[in-house]
This record gives C-alpha cells, structure tokens and sequence, in this order.
C-alpha cells in the first residue's frame, strides 16, 4: 500500500512534470523572440526563432556546438565571464548587446539577457536574444540626423503652426541670431523677422504647411542687425501638433557674390561692346545667348523666342557647313573651337573671321559656358593671298634668273637647297648630302675660308651676309657665283639659322673684267690726251663726278681736289670771266650744249686760257649730268695774237702784200695793193694775180716763180 501510494505521487509529480515541460516547450516554441538553452558552453535547446535568427535551416547544425562559434571575437571575454556567471554563480546576466555571428558569416545586432537554468539535471543558462538591427538603424538615423542638425552650418527652426513658437533650435541658429537656446525657446517666429517683412508672414507659414515653400526674406539679430535668409519650410505633424521644420541659410555672401557677378557680368559687357571683336557665349549644347553690340554690324543674325541667337545666315553659303561641323565637333569633345570663315555684314560685304570659342568647366570638369570671339582677319588674307602670289612670282622670278634658295640649320650645321642650286652646282638628286662639308667640296679651296668669316661674321653682328666665291663643278668647270642671306633668330633672339640665295656671276665676272679692262684703256686716253674730261650734277647741289687725272698734268690740281669741293672751281676761274661762264651755264641747261673759252688758274697763280665744250646727257630716270672736255689754248691764244699785230703791221705796210691761196686765187690785199694798183680788195679776191701781168715778162718766168712758190722757196 505504502509503494502504491509512493509510486502514486510519483507518478502524479511526473505527470505534473510533464505537463509544466510540455507547457514551457509550447511557450518556448513560439514566444517571438530567440530562445536557446546553453550547457557546458555549447548549445543544448533552441526554439525556432533562434534557429532562424542564427540562420541555421536545422537544430542539429548547432546542437552541441560551441556557443563561443557564433559570437563575434570582440566579445568573447565578456561572453565566457557571463556563462561562468550564470553556469557557476548561478546569477543572472543583465542584458547587454553583442553581435553575433550567422551560420553564412554575416553579423547581427542583438540583445541578450541569461538566467540560470537546470537542463536535463545540469547547470546551464537559459538566453534570451532580441534582434535590434532594425533599432540600431533607427539609433544610427537619429545619431546622424542629431549630428546633422548641430553641425550643420543652416538655421534649423521648429515652429508651432499655430502661434509661431520656436520649439527646437539648432546651435547653428543660436550663432546666427545671437541668442541662447533657452531664449531662442521663449521667441516667436515673428521675433526674428525684420518688421517690414513680417506682413507676409501669415501667408507664407499657411503655404509652407499645406505645400512647402522656399522664400528669401531679412532676419534680425539680437543686437538689432539684419541679414538675409533664405528660408525652406515645410508643415509636418510631431506628437500630435502641427509643426514648421524651417531651414535658413544665411545668404549675406550669396547676395554679395550675386552683387559682384552682376557688376562683372555689367564689367564683362561693357568690355565687350568695347571690343573690335564679334563677342558672344554659347550654353553647353552650343545655342549662342550673347552676342556684343558688333552683332549690329552683320546680317542674318535673329534673337529666337527662347532668348538664344540664330547665327546661320550670317555665315558665307561655302561656309555654313564647315562652321557648324566644326562647332559641333568642339560640343562633343569639350575642345577649344577655332575656324576660319566668311561672315556676311549688312551692307551687303563680305569678310574673313576668325572665330574661336573657349570651352569653361566647372568644378566637376563639365562644360559651363562657351565663350568666343570672332576677329576680322579679312586685310590678313588678302595680305597672305598677295604674300603667296608674291612668292609665286619671287619662285618664277628665281627660278627665271637660275637663282637658287639655301638654308643652314645652325644646330645641326646641315644645309637644305633646291634644285636650281643642283643645277648651278652641277649636283645629281641622289648624289645629295646636306652637310656643310659635302658644299666645301665644290667649293674652290681659296675660297673656303672667306665663306666662313662671312658666315661667322654674319652670325655674330647678326648683318646681312654675302661673299663671291668660286666651285668647281664634277665635270673640272669653274664657275664664279654669288651668295646674299640674312640671320634669322629664334624666339629666344638666339641666331638659328641663315637663310640666303645663290646665283651664277661667271658671265658677270668676265664682263666686269672686259669692263675693267676697257676702263684701264679709256683711262690712258683719256690721261695721255690733251684733253681734260669731267662729268657733274647741278641738281639738287652741284657734284663734280669725276675729272680725268691729266688735269694734274695741266694745272696742277690733284683731281681729287676738285671733286672734294665742287666750289672750287669758281676760285681758279678768272673773275672777268664769271659773268660769262655762268650765263653760258644756264644757256647749256636750256639747250643742252654750249661751247666756253675763259681764264683758269694752275697752282703757280699762272691764268691758262681754256677751250670748254659741254653737252646734257638724260639718263633713264630723268637725271641729268653734264659731259664736258676742255683743252688748254693758252699757245692758240698767243698765236692768234701774234698774228693780229701781225696783220696790223700789214694794214700799215707802205709795200703791196698780196696773199693767194693753192690755187693760186687772190684771197688778201692789203690798202697799199688798193693806193699803188687802184684795184680795190673786192675786185681781186678770188682773181688770179695775173690781172696785173705787164706783158713785159715771158711765160717760163711765171712757171719758175710758181714753181719756187710751190715747193716752198722763197721767190
């Protein structure tokens, strides 16, 4: 009896025991948050949510496993002290939160709390975990938000709708204002606003609660300065109340910078109206919005309705297409644009631009604006089409006179030519070396180092350069030629290069030779003839060319010093003879030729009578010189006046003279003829004397008079 009723209580505590385990497991089962049993530091119960939480798909993956395994290695040591808690002090563990990690090796946020529990009859600990990722990410979002609003630089304002009462503010606002959050706390909105503004008030917070708004409007501080906000506020509904969430900016920079980029954009067009150029702006995508008061200068050029510019018809037909394939191009590319092209002007001309357009970026290195010039560089072509015929004709003209163009790089001592230089140098296309030293070759050894003094001399004055000198040809031939350049200079105004011509000077040399030769021959004539040559210039100052040296043979004068001084001349003439010389100067000028006779003096003071024939000889240019020779007819004079006293003692000879000529024909008689014969003159010029035959006298006495007479005896 007494077993039946031990073995009855038994068996009622172990219903009773069964029933409380099978209660506990259904409550385990399914309470919502994660529920494991922990034994011996391992896994011994977990109900499904910690299953799922673990991300474990079944209980055997983590029973009898180390508990350890799913805690992040950052808190193992308070992990292992709280089981030693639980398990061995059997004290509970307060909550605290870890992470844990899931069977794919992701990590979870959780809470977990233990107590201690008797499992199966050993000590282990009962832990119940909560998955706070979702509040940590709510913690994380107000942590930021909290960060956001203290730090942030804007005004932050939370405003009763209804009365205007600041209920939260920020330490950004409290700088702004001047005030402590606790006075910021007993102000209203309308405290803060600049009286003037505070009428729009009303019907700014009824839009910014029913839509949001964002306004520009003017703060007062404490201390009574103002300032402009711009203000974004938006209605929204906090513990039941409606609030305005204002953000305010302070915009005194902004509204200074807006002052300054208006005062530059005003600075920028007056500059540009001031400008020669064709000035405009382009946006991104290239439609043109400004265009500077030259646009009044072009035709076709139309302001659309959306502000932007037609630009098309101002362009030359030929033109259009080439401009906006080029325009485009830089669109694409985000390249400086540049091209050349005809624009059309209003009075109907047309005229070449240049037009470049410069891309600005901003700070994320995207295109901003297009800003471009138009430069008329219509003189400039016109300039380079004369430049490139004159070169085609100075190309004609060279390769007409067998000119040929050289150029010496001074860096690498070579030298490039064309093929009229081959032609001159007698050089074959594939036989060319273009060095200095293969040009030496052809170049006669005596005249290699004139050559270079040249050059040398050239490089170091920076002076034009030229020299004659001689090459001998592959064939043995030599041929004089003549080379002219000029140093050209870097940017840097150091000499880079020589750039010269050379042309064939063999015929010119002969004929300078015969020119010599026929001079050295004219100059003995002229020096052994009696005769004195010059030449000379009236206009604009009298010169006197040249006078031949035999004139120091005659008077004495060096020639040069009559050339030195044209005045000089005028010293040695005999002043009786002034008058008359210039007077016949100025005939000689009006009819070309004149004839002088006038009183010279040599350098003993001895007056030579001179014998002067001059004539005008015009020259291409219209320049007129003056040819004369003069000879000294000192002697002629003397004779001449030998024989007039000579003629005087005849006139007054009481004796008949009767002179004939060899013809036997009276040509003089002198007035004792006319008193003895009574002939007069004029009845026996011309007459043979035999008018006077007396007929006392035979013939062969006249045929031996006539005879005497002609063999020059005395009869």
């Amino acid at each position: 009896f007494l077993m039946r009723q031990e073995m009855s209580r038994f068996f009622k505590a172990d219903e009773a025991q069964r029933v409380s385990e099978y209660n506990f497991r259904l409550l385990v089962e399914n309470a919502p948050d994660a529920i494991f049993v922990q034994s011996r530091g391992q896994f011994a119960y977990l109900n499904a949510t910690a299953l799922s939480l673990f991300g474990a798909t079944d209980a055997a993956q983590l029973i009898g496993k180390p508990v350890m395994d799913r805690y992040h290695p950052d808190f193992h040591d308070i992990v292992r002290d709280r089981i030693h808690q639980v398990n061995q002090e059997r004290k509970p563990a307060p909550p605290i939160e870890q992470v844990y990690v899931r069977m794919d090796g992701s990590h979870l946020n959780v809470e977990v709390n233990s107590v201690p529990f008797q499992f199966k009859g050993e000590n282990g600990a009962l832990v119940f975990v909560r998955d706070i990722t979702e509040r940590k990410v709510a913690e994380e979002a107000l942590y930021r938000f909290e960060l956001l609003v203290e730090n942030s630089r804007d005004i932050i304002l939370f405003v009763n709708r209804e009365d205007g009462r600041i209920l939260e503010a920020n330490t950004a606002a409290s700088t702004a204002y001047g005030y402590s959050l606790d006075e910021l706390h007993k102000l209203r909105i309308q405290d803060l606003r600049e009286p003037n503004t505070i009428g729009l008030l009303p019907a700014q917070m009824a839009k910014a609660d029913a839509e949001g708004i964002l306004f520009e409007t003017i703060h007062r501080r404490k201390d009574g300065t103002s300032f402009p906000v711009e203000i974004s506020s938006k209605g929204a509904t906090i513990n039941g109340m409606r609030t305005l969430i204002s953000v305010g900016r302070d915009i005194t920079e902004r509204k200074r910078s807006e002052e300054a980029l208006r005062n530059s954009e005003l600075q920028f067009r007056n500059l540009a109206n001031s400008m020669p150029q064709l000035v405009w702006t382009a946006t991104p995508d290239g439609r043109v919005d400004y265009y500077n008061r030259r646009i009044e200068e072009f035709h076709g050029i139309v302001e659309q309705p959306d502000g932007s510019w037609e630009w098309s018809k101002a362009v030359h037909p030929e033109d259009l297409q080439p401009t906006v394939d080029a325009f485009q191009h830089a669109i694409g590319s985000g390249l400086t644009h540049e091209i050349e092209h005809r624009l059309l002007h209003r009075d109907g001309s047309c005229r070449w631009y240049l037009s470049r357009a410069i891309p600005v970026r901003d700070q994320e290195g995207r295109v901003a604006k297009w800003y471009g010039t138009s430069t008329e560089i219509d003189s400039q072509k016109k300039t380079e089409a004369a430049l490139a015929e004159s070169e085609a004709r100075l190309r004609l003209a060279l390769e007409s006179a067998q000119m040929g163009i050289w150029e010496l790089d001074l860096k690498t001592n070579r030298v490039a030519w064309d093929g009229v230089h081959n032609e001159l140098f007698g050089i074959q296309p594939d036989q060319i070396n273009r060095t200095v030293e293969f040009f030496n070759e052809f170049v006669h050894p005596e005249d290699r180092v004139p050559i270079q003094e040249a050059t040398r001399k050239a490089i170091e004055c920076r002076s034009p350069y030229g020299v004659e000198f001689r090459i001998i040809r592959p064939g043995g031939e030599l041929r004089w030629m003549r080379s002219q350049g000029r140093v050209i200079c870097n940017r840097k105004d150091q000499p880079s290069r020589v750039l010269g011509v050379v042309w064939d000077i063999t015929q010119l040399r002969h004929a300078e030779q015969k020119l010599v030769d026929a001079t050295r021959r004219l100059d003995f004539l002229v020096t052994e003839s009696p005769a004195v040559v010059f030449t000379y210039e009236l206009r604009p100052q009298p010169e006197l060319n040249y006078i031949s040296r035999n004139v120091e043979t005659i008077l004495g004068w060096k020639p040069e010093w009559f050339t030195e001084n044209f005045e000089r001349w005028k010293e040695c003439l005999h002043p009786a003879d002034l008058p008359v010389v210039s007077s016949g100067l100025a005939e000689l000028e009006r009819t070309g030729r004149q004839v002088f006779e006038y009183r010279f003096k040599d350098t003993q003071g001895r007056y030579h009578w001179i014998h002067d024939e001059q004539r005008v000889v015009v020259s291409e240019d219209g320049r007129k010189e003056m040819i004369g020779a003069w000879w000294d007819i000192t002697d002629t004079k003397a004779a001449q006046e030998e024989l007039r006293r000579l003629a005087a003692a005849i006139e007054q000879a009481a004796e008949i003279v009767v002179m004939t000529d060899e013809k036997a024909e009276i040509v003089y008689a002198n007035p004792a003829f006319e008193k003895i014969t009574g002939y007069s003159q004029l009845e026996v010029l011309g007459k043979n004397p035999r008018i006077l035959k007396s007929g006392e006298h035979d013939h062969a006495f006249y045929r031996q008079m006539w005879a005497s007479l002609s063999s020059g005896k005395t009869w």
